[in-house]
Parts: C-alpha cells; sequence; structure tokens
C-alpha cells in the first residue's frame, strides 16, 4: 500500500477544509476603479491654468510624514469610537495604497504582478485585523484623498513625464513597440493597451514622502503603516507551510519538498525590511547591484510633490524604500512595547508616527527617529527573513520549483549592496542634526513649546518673494502643528474682500488668504508654491492704512472661533516685505495701527524689513520686533523662533462680566518636561477685580510658575513651586490685589507666566495618552482662577442685593422687639 500518497490525499483535503478566510489589506478592484476616476480621471476644466498635480487641484497637500499623520488625525477626530492603531493602519492602506500601478488606454489601474504578489503575502502575514468602517468621502476632502492615494501607493515612473494637458501625468504608462526600451517593456511586453509613452532618463519615485522639508531624503510611507500593524499583532513568527496553506491551498507536497517548510518567517520584519532584500533577489540579472540604494531629490523643498532618482534604470530597493523600512521596523517595535501597558494600546495610530519622529517621544524604546543611526540593525535577522520571503513569493506566489541552493544564491548576489545601503539610510540628515540634539533640553526653542497660532503675510510681488516662502516654510516647519497643537495662517498682501471657507465661515475685508489656520504641515508650504490663480490681484502696500485695517478683520475672523475658551494659542503676526519710511507714515495709517494694537493686544506685529530704525518708531511698539531682511535665511529663521516661541498664549475668560471662581472656569494644558512655555492674561478680562486667587496644579507634583507683570517673568518676576512653602499639595497659588488700580485697559498691565515642568525622564508607566498629546512625555496642568472679573456691574447688583436682605432683616429685627 502506498501510504505516501495516501497521506498526501489526506492532507490535501485537510488544507482544503481548513483554509482560512484571509482578512485583505489590499486595494480591491472596485476601489481601483473609484480611485482612478478621482485621481486620474478628473480632467483640467476649461479655463483653468495648470494641470492637476498628483491628482489635486492648486494647492495642493505635500507628500510628507506631517502630511500623513495630520491626515489620519483627521480621520481619527471623526468618531468618537475606539479603534487600534492597526486596524485603522490596515484600513487606510485598504483605500488608499495599490503598489506598481500601471494605467490603460481604456482609463482603469492594473497592477503589476510583482506588486500583486507582495500583496497576497502581506495578506497573509498580517491577516489578524479588523475593518474600520469610515467614509472617507465625508471625512477627507478630494485634495486630501488624492494625497493620501499617491503617498501610500509606491511606484517608480521609468516613463517620460506626460504633457501638462494629460490626465495621465503620474501613472506609469508602459511604451509602445516603436518607442526606446524601458525596463517596463520587458515585464509587460509590447502590449500597446496601455497608455504609451517613451521611457525617462530620471525616473519618478511615488509613495514616498519628505520629512522635516529635507531636500534630498524620501521615506517609503506605506512601510510606516505595516510596521505599526505587525508591531501591534506582535507574531512570533509564522511557518512557511501555514503561509503556504493560505496562499495556495492546494499546493502539491513535492513541491515544496526541495525546502524546509516548517521554519518561520517574522511578520514585522518581513513586511518593513527582509522583502526589500528578497524582492531585489527576485529581479535577478535585470538589474545591475550598482543600481542598489540610489538616492534622488524633491522639486521643491517648501512643497514635496515629486521625487526625482539620479539614475535611469534603478532598481526598486532605492535608499527611500529602504529608509520607509528601517523607520517601519522601528515603528513596529515601538508600537509592540507599547502594546505591553494599559495605556500604550490606548494610543492612537497618528499618536504612535508622531511619537515615533518627534525628537523627544519616541525615546521610551530608544528606537526613535533621532536615534536610529547609533542602534545597529540584525543584519542576520534581515537575511534570514528575506530567504524565507523569497522562497514564498518563488514558491507560493509564481509556483516555481527552487531549491535551498537557488534561494540562497540569489539572496547572497544582493546582500552586500542591500546591507551597504542600510547603513547610508540609517544616517539623519545635517539639517536634523540641531532637531535631535535639542529633544527635551530647555535650549530647544526651535521647536516651540508655546502653542503658536502663527501667521505670516508675505508680499509676493516681491523680488524677495522666494526667500520669504523658503523662510516661512522653515519657521513653520520648528511648530508642533496639529489638531490641540499649533497652526499656521499664510497670507498675501493682496485684497481678500470677501470668501467663504469649506465650514461656511464668511470673510469679510481680510488679505489673502493662502493658508487658513492650518494644522497639517503639508499645507501651507504648498499654499505659497502653486496658489490659486486669483492670489495676484489687488497688491496692497506696506505699510498703508489698508494693510492694517485688513489685518485687524483678518484677526477677527480668526478669533472668531476662539474668543470663548479658556484659552488660546499665542498670535505672533510677521510681515515680510514693504517699503517703510518715517515719510510715508500719515494720520489714517497711525489710526489704523492704533485701532489695531487696541482691539488686539495680544496679537505681536514682527516686521522682516530693511528699513532704518529710525524709519520704524511708528510702525513697531520695540525695536525687538524688527528682525532685519538679510541673504543669510539661517540667521533670521533662528531669530524670528525665537522670538516666536516666546509670544505668550492667552488664558481668556469670556463670561467676564461675572466673577470668577474655580469651579467656573478651567484649563487643562500640556507641557514637556524640560520645556518651557510663555503665557499671559491680559487686562480686558480682569479690569475690574479686587482679589484674585490663581491655581495652577500638575498630576507631577513638581511644576515652576514664573509670574509678573512684564514680559519673561523668570527674569523680572517671582517664581513659585522651587519650595514647599510655595508648592503645597502640588499646587501653586498665586494672588494679586487691586491689579489695575488707578489704570485703564491701554496703561495696566497683563499677567504674565513661564510654565516649565523639570525633566526626569519616562518610562511606558508615565506616557502621555490623551488624544491632545503632542508627545510621549508630555504631562497635564490645570490653571484655574476666582476673583476675576471685567466689570463691576454684577458686583454692584450683588451689594444691592445684599443692602436690600441687611434692610429687610434689620426691620424684621426691630418690628420683633416692638412685641
Amino acid at each position: 500500500m502506498d501510504y505516501r500518497s495516501t497521506w498526501m490525499s489526506l492532507l490535501g483535503l485537510t488544507i482544503l477544509l481548513i483554509a482560512p478566510t484571509v482578512f485583505s489589506i489590499s486595494m480591491s478592484a472596485s476601489r481601483k476603479q473609484e480611485i482612478f476616476e478621482l485621481c486620474y480621471g478628473r480632467q483640467r476644466s476649461m479655463g483653468q491654468i495648470t494641470p492637476l498635480i498628483n491628482g489635486q487641484t492648486n494647492p495642493p497637500l505635500a507628500a510628507s510624514v506631517e502630511n500623513l499623520i495630520a491626515l489620519i488625525e483627521k480621520i481619527e477626530n471623526s468618531t468618537t469610537r475606539t479603534m487600534q492603531a492597526k486596524d485603522l493602519a490596515a484600513t487606510i492602506l485598504k483605500k488608499f495604497r495599490s503598489d506598481g500601478n500601471v494605467i490603460r488606454t481604456n482609463s482603469f489601474l492594473d497592477q503589476s504582478p510583482p506588486y500583486a504578489g507582495i500583496d497576497k503575502i502581506e495578506d497573509a502575514l498580517l491577516d489578524s485585523t479588523t475593518d474600520v468602517n469610515f467614509d472617507d468621502q465625508t471625512i477627507l476632502t478630494t485634495n486630501e484623498r488624492c494625497s493620501l492615494y499617491y503617498m501610500l501607493s509606491y511606484q517608480i515612473n521609468k516613463t517620460e513625464k506626460a504633457s501638462s494637458t494629460s490626465r495621465y501625468n503620474s501613472a506609469y504608462r508602459a511604451p509602445p513597440m516603436n518607442s526606446r526600451p524601458s525596463v517596463g517593456t520587458s515585464r509587460y511586453g509590447n502590449n500597446v493597451n496601455y497608455a504609451p509613452t517613451a521611457s525617462a532618463i530620471k525616473p519618478r519615485e511615488y509613495g514616498v514622502g519628505s520629512f522635516r522639508s529635507n531636500s534630498d531624503n524620501a521615506i517609503a510611507l506605506n512601510r510606516l503603516l505595516l510596521g505599526v500593524i505587525a508591531g501591534q499583532i506582535n507574531s512570533p513568527g509564522i511557518a512557511l507551510r501555514d503561509i503556504f496553506t493560505k496562499l495556495k491551498p492546494d499546493t502539491q507536497y513535492e513541491t515544496i519538498t526541495k525546502i524546509n517548510v516548517d521554519e518561520v518567517i517574522n511578520p514585522l520584519m518581513a513586511v518593513t525590511l527582509s522583502n526589500i532584500m528578497a524582492m531585489s533577489a527576485a529581479e535577478g540579472e535585470k538589474v545591475e547591484v550598482q543600481k542598489i540604494g540610489v538616492s534622488g531629490s524633491w522639486d521643491n523643498a517648501a512643497c514635496t510633490m515629486e521625487y526625482t532618482l539620479n539614475n535611469e534604470n534603478p532598481s526598486e530597493a532605492t535608499l527611500a524604500n529602504i529608509r520607509g523600512g528601517i523607520d517601519g521596523y522601528y515603528i513596529g517595535e515601538l508600537a509592540k512595547s507599547l502594546s505591553k501597558t494599559p495605556s500604550g494600546m490606548k494610543l492612537r495610530l497618528s499618536q504612535i508616527l508622531r511619537y515615533y519622529y518627534d525628537n523627544v517621544g519616541g525615546r521610551i524604546s530608544s528606537t526613535c527617529y533621532c536615534d536610529k543611526s547609533s542602534v545597529t540593525l540584525d543584519d542576520r535577522s534581515i537575511r534570514d527573513t528575506a530567504t524565507n520571503y523569497f522562497k514564498v513569493y518563488e514558491i507560493g506566489v509564481k509556483g516555481n520549483v527552487i531549491s535551498e541552493e537557488a534561494v540562497t544564491l540569489a539572496i547572497e548576489g544582493k546582500r552586500q549592496h542591500i546591507e551597504a545601503a542600510y547603513v547610508k539610510a540609517r544616517m539623519i540628515p545635517a539639517e536634523d542634526a540641531e532637531y535631535c540634539a535639542t529633544g527635551g533640553g530647555m535650549t530647544g526653542k526651535l521647536d516651540c513649546e508655546t502653542p503658536t497660532d502663527l501667521f505670516v503675510a508675505i508680499d509676493l510681488q516681491s523680488p524677495d518673494a522666494d526667500k520669504y516662502k523658503n523662510l516661512t516654510a522653515r519657521l513653520i516647519n520648528n511648530l508642533n502643528l496639529g489638531i490641540y497643537g499649533s497652526s499656521a495662517t499664510v497670507l498675501s498682501l493682496n485684497r481678500e474682500d470677501s470668501a467663504t471657507s469649506e465650514t461656511g465661515q464668511t470673510f469679510r475685508n481680510n488679505l489673502k488668504h493662502l493658508a487658513w489656520a492650518s494644522y497639517n504641515k503639508g499645507c501651507p508650504g504648498c499654499s505659497m508654491t502653486y496658489p490659486r490663480e486669483d492670489t495676484y490681484g489687488n497688491p496692497i502696500n506696506a505699510p498703508s492704512a489698508d494693510l492694517y485695517l485688513r489685518i485687524n478683520d483678518t484677526l477677527r475672523d480668526f478669533e472668531a472661533n476662539k474668543w470663548h475658551l479658556p484659552a488660546a494659542p499665542a498670535r505672533p503676526f510677521i510681515i515680510m516685505g514693504g517699503s517703510y519710511s518715517a515719510r510715508s507714515i500719515d494720520s489714517n495709517i497711525r489710526m489704523a495701527r492704533n485701532n489695531l494694537k487696541t482691539n488686539h493686544r495680544d496679537v505681536q506685529i514682527l516686521l522682516l524689513t530693511n528699513a532704518a530704525e529710525n524709519d520704524l518708531t511708528d510702525y513697531i511698539n520695540a525695536p525687538q520686533d524688527v528682525i532685519k531682511d538679510q541673504d543669510l535665511s539661517d540667521v533670521m529663521a533662528r531669530e524670528l523662533s525665537e522670538k516666536i516661541c516666546q509670544v505668550p498664549a492667552v488664558f481668556q475668560y469670556a463670561d467676564c462680566r461675572r466673577v470668577s471662581t474655580e469651579s467656573n472656569n478651567a484649563f487643562e494644558g500640556y507641557i514637556t518636561p524640560g520645556r518651557t512655555q510663555y503665557w499671559a492674561m491680559y487686562p480686558e478680562y480682569f479690569i475690574k477685580s479686587y482679589d484674585v486667587s490663581m491655581k495652577f496644579y500638575s498630576a507631577q507634583g513638581n511644576m515652576r510658575v514664573c509670574f509678573g507683570r512684564y514680559p519673561n517673568p523668570e527674569e523680572t518676576g517671582r517664581c513659585y513651586g522651587d519650595d514647599e512653602e510655595t508648592r503645597k499639595n502640588g499646587e501653586i497659588r498665586i494672588y494679586v490685589s487691586n491689579p489695575c488700580q488707578d489704570r485703564d485697559l491701554q496703561t495696566c498691565e497683563p499677567f504674565y507666566f513661564t510654565i516649565s515642568i523639570p525633566d526626569q525622564g519616562m518610562t511606558a508607566n508615565n506616557l502621555c495618552t490623551d488624544k491632545k498629546c503632542l508627545n510621549a512625555k508630555q504631562a497635564k496642568f490645570k490653571f484655574t482662577h476666582a476673583g476675576i472679573q471685567c466689570s463691576s456691574a454684577f458686583s454692584l447688583v450683588s451689594s444691592l442685593y445684599l443692602a436690600i436682605i441687611l434692610a429687610l432683616l434689620s426691620s424684621f429685627y426691630n418690628q420683633s422687639k416692638q412685641f
């Protein structure tokens, strides 16, 4: 009896019966058609001047890590439902990622076979996720949806760029038979069913993004999400036998007897790093080893939309792909580490990504962006996982019969070159050296801790407009933008007489909006690089009465959504460009400027100009409000960033006609230990106050608050919290009597505060998990006050009521005595 034949028959039947249903993170055919219509099918309308850029109208969103995090945060913020980071990551990939796309002339997206195979393997390795139901069409704009698609769908476009009138601008199009050869020809044949074009000298790499606007480095972004999924699944490993079962339940045993099917593959290592080595081995000799680790450059550092490679025929093991794999692997390790604690499991997907790339947040596991150059990769583990991945691809996907010797030969042929590229990809760019060095230190003013709503107004007609744009992009890069963090508003010195926002807010007599209250770093730079066609009309001179009146109205409309809150971010307003002289000042300009100063005392106007100091007396409050315009962008960026950081955020009390009590007002903020925040409260809230009590509290119990009536109270005022006398039960109380006695709104000094918490290190146990946390180390603090009021009307009414009550009691008492 042939026991082997009987056993094989039973094995085949068993495999067919127990073959599991695999959850797919791959894009469906119907979704591909939807994406095609959305991001490729929208042709330019009649009269439109500029073409779509990565499927987007002007202004587009930059391909960047920051934009990816901001869009994920927007999705998370659209629902109150709790969702695990891995599940949201898997759903986003399913909706917006399709690698290796080719566009056919009959209008649909097709996927190249190698990438279709990779999708199948990933589905088999990462099948422990749950679909998250969210309507991206409702939550995201069309530009945002196409931006996600182009950031997450990896491909190297080796064909020439189409004309600006073509909707196939960024899709891979296989060349026709009569064009010069390209790599696409051998892969897809000479099928003219593809939209035709010739091959490019310098291909473009999509599915990659920048970080901190670096002009040369790119990161493959879908690998970051794959890392989160694999890290949270935290699988100890999957045997090759089980993967084959998922991929091909009917695989014959004879096909796989030439390899050890009991070897285990590490999903995290496989989907981030090892598949790069494995697929490079699968390329064989079609791509020379010298083409491994090719780098490139972005078209524009302020708005990174298109990444051009430096080699005509690169391997797909580019530095961007490897860099994304390294970051994805460490993000997966971070997610795995966080998942071991109850607090870590609460973190949202955007927070995990933000914490890794922040210069303080990810260091709870020593594998954050800033530390990766000092952490050694396990080359042997990468190689072993790549070897097994290659087996899965050749046998489970392509159906080839292959020996262990052939596998080893293929991997070893590329291994050394891939490992050399790993070393390059781990290096931190020189531009980020200071960013990484200031993590958590008091010198980290370039990474502003004070919550800030930055305003920048640019003269786009100026010969220095490009310099101003780049400087603005650098300033925004230093802010911690986010829904619960800072924002950036970029304006041009042009008139915006009437406009309506996406939320229905009406704007009148504003400066022209380029980017409005944006918490997404992917927006402001592109709004300057690709402004709307109507931006350049109706210019305004600087200085002029019209300029100050429009700044006043712009700030009025901005504050319309924030005046009622217990606190608001700082509002520095920078004007770049203009011709200032003492001779050009007139009564109208003085009146408009004084009106602006009266209405928005908390807004600090900063001028970037070459004008002489004597000519600026009537335009500024103090000499330090002027930054000399020069060609040294580094110097200007540093000086402006430090000034921005020290503009105080504002404690507000909108209901100041009522005397405040600690029970009817409270503000909860977040501060990074080791950093400083500047705050103020202006007399418009406490002008009629008598006895004021203010309390600061932090659960960490070691808060330090300096208070005074002039800026920088750590130098001019008194500091509390350094001893038990000023910090009782973890609370700091500050008392002020008659703060505006014999003074009016213009002469009464504000309250100024400098807040800090000492850095005592961190562990996973004191992780900041609230959705408002901007990094993992932040600590919550609370501010309350009592006795604050801006009107004596209630006090008078209260006194009148008290007098009436006393009179009645006295009358009752006297009547009682008569009896």
